[in-house]
């Protein structure tokens, strides 16, 4: 018998011998064993043709002897309970994590940590800062979803978090949300007078706050008592007199620009400019002064205002006239400031045409008028209401001594034209110039109904791209008289006016506009949708009204006084101006 057999079978014996099988399966191997050393020692067997597991491959290539019956093996006579390719002692056909990396700790079915997403959220364990997250839920990269984490640290979830980014240290309600009330009670006592909201930039609110050492002065807050500060002094001690210390104001870029010492016939007007703290609050006017002005824009980089017939611009070359429109005269003037594109439109007269459309650029050749529409010199052409930008054209009520209706410029004489000239149906008389909205690159606006009778109004748009006009909703009364508009808003994707006690709402289209029915009139034109609810002031009290609900709810009582109040969203809430009969004029909070 060869030494490869002799070898080969005492291999055999040793690995039975040693081996914890059953009893009787050890026997037939040694009997099979002293077979086959008997029938090599006849010479009736080759060494090459040895298998001893019988799993296809000769004993002589076999790397894995012993193989069970029946398994399916590699070319070194392997099977996948003979191996572990990953070396984390967890044999091939029970490893449910193959390609383990090399030296980590696996469970029995040999799977790592960075293996395993015990949740199913796609996030592996090792990095899982959430475990056990609820099936179905989005996560972030930490496999963390929103009913795990809180963001904000006020002890609400941010899956039922309204108000997130709530400033550390602030009590919150079951909703997240800081209770409705007063902001910060700037002059104690009942006589308060924050009167007015000028604008948010980035995540503060500015506004006129007033206090017993000030007067009026410039204040932010970014909606916390701790975080509600004077920005600067700018008029030394209180209020001088009749001189109203914020009459305008615009907001351009992450600057506000803002007047203050303004006086009928006074001449002690003051521009200004704020970032938002003390040294970035300064004066532009380099011994300029200014009256009474009448209108306030911005472009991207240009701030327009007029100071009686004259148009000032500031830019980054400073603060310049540009047009002085015979502004000696007290019915002549500029009025009505509407940014259309890098330019301004505004209606003008000049004492030589009357009123009619201007455009300027900021600069002394850029600015013109557009078009002599009406050729009477004392007519008042181009009403002061009503103008809005769309798209490429400027849409405006005027009068050519023939008719009155609404127009179109590009800013041309040529490009000037009435809009019934551009679409023969577009016939409407200006009725409710201030409905005009520009809603997603679209006019919209309020009309009567032709040959109604009734007074009934409706909804209308008019679409630039293929210069169709189409009826939205007819607003329909009980008793013929004329509806008295109020105010509008944008939000949620839709287009809400208010016209007495009954709210209008349209996405653009007829099927998605609707009527709703108020509990209080909106008698004021201030209408604000904040996230989920639109806000309006009814006889000087704060009401709300739920789209979803169709719910109509008291927000706040405000006592009776002469300013609307101002209304202004920041963040998950709604501020107001008003008085609630304890505190005097002061800034509250609602959750919008």
């Amino acid at each position: 018998m060869s030494n490869f057999v002799i070898k080969l079978v005492c291999r055999r014996l040793f690995y039975t011998l040693l081996g914890d099988g059953a009893s009787m399966k050890k026997i037939k191997t040694i009997l099979f064993a002293l077979m086959m050393t008997t029938m090599s020692l006849a010479g009736c067997l080759d060494e090459n043709s040895i298998d001893l597991d019988d799993d296809g491959i000769s004993d002589a290539d076999d790397l894995c002897p012993d193989t069970d019956a029946g398994l399916s093996v590699d070319t070194d006579g392997c099977a996948d309970n003979q191996l572990d390719d990953d070396a984390d002692l967890v044999m091939n056909d029970v490893d449910l994590c193959p390609d383990t990396d090399t030296g980590a700790t696996v469970d029995a079915n040999g799977c790592a940590v960075n293996q395993l997403d015990d949740d199913g959220d796609g996030i592996m364990n090792d990095v899982d800062l959430c475990p056990n997250t609820p099936a179905g839920e989005t996560v972030d990269t930490d496999g963390c979803s929103t009913s795990q984490t809180d963001a904000d640290g006020d002890g609400v979830m941010d899956s039922d978090d309204l108000c997130p980014n709530t400033p550390a240290g602030t009590t919150v309600d079951a909703t997240g949300c800081i209770p409705n009330g007063i902001l910060i009670d700037i002059y104690p006592g009942a006589t308060g007078n924050t009167s007015r909201i000028l604008g948010t930039i980035n995540s503060e609110i500015y506004f006129v706050g007033y206090d017993a050492d000030y007067g009026h002065e410039l204040w932010k807050s970014d909606g916390t008592e701790a975080g509600t500060v004077l920005v600067k002094d700018t008029i030394s001690g209180p209020d001088p007199g009749s001189h109203n210390p914020f009459f305008q104001s615009v907001i351009m870029g992450d600057e506000l620009y803002f007047f203050t010492d303004l006086c009928w016939g006074c001449n002690t007007g003051k521009l200004w400019k704020s970032d938002g703290t003390a040294s970035g609050t300064i004066t532009l006017n380099s011994g300029v002064t200014f009256q009474t002005i009448s209108s306030m824009v911005a472009t991207t980089d240009k701030v327009f205002f007029s100071d009686w017939g004259s148009l000032w611009v500031y830019d980054s070359t400073g603060l310049h006239q540009v047009e002085d429109i015979d502004g000696n005269i007290l019915d002549y003037g500029i009025s009505s400031l509407i940014v259309g594109g890098d330019s301004v439109y505004f209606s003008a007269d000049d004492g030589v045409h009357g009123r009619e459309l201007w455009i300027s650029d900021g600069t002394d050749v850029g600015t013109y008028m557009v078009k002599d529409i009406s050729q009477e010199p004392s007519s008042v052409s181009t009403s002061v209401n009503g103008m809005i930008h769309v798209g490429d054209y400027l849409y405006f009520p005027a009068n050519d001594d023939t008719d009155y209706g609404y127009w179109r410029t590009d800013g041309t004489d040529a490009g000037t034209v009435a809009m019934s000239s551009v679409v023969p149906s577009f016939t409407f008389w200006p009725t409710y110039v201030e409905s005009l909205v520009n809603f997603n690159e679209e006019l919209v606006f309020v009309y009567n109904l032709p040959d109604n009778g009734n007074w009934d109004i409706a909804i209308w748009k008019y679409d630039p791209l293929t210069e169709t006009v189409s009826q939205l909703i007819e607003i329909a009364q009980d008793e013929p008289s004329a509806l008295s508009y109020v105010a509008r808003a944008i939000g949620n994707g839709n287009l809400y006016y208010c016209f007495d006690q009954v709210l209008f709402s349209t996405d653009g289209s007829t099927t998605g506009s609707s009527q709703h029915s108020l509990n209080e009139p909106c008698d004021s034109g201030a209408l604000l949708y904040g996230q989920t609810k639109l806000f309006f002031i009814s006889n000087s009290d704060l009401y709300s009204f739920d789209p979803s609900t169709s719910v109509t709810s008291l927000e706040m009582d405000f006592e009776d006084w002469w300013r609307t109040p101002a209304m202004a969203l920041l963040g998950p809430y709604i501020y107001v101006s008003g008085d609630d009969g304890v505190h005097g004029i002061e800034l509250h909070r609602f959750v919008a």
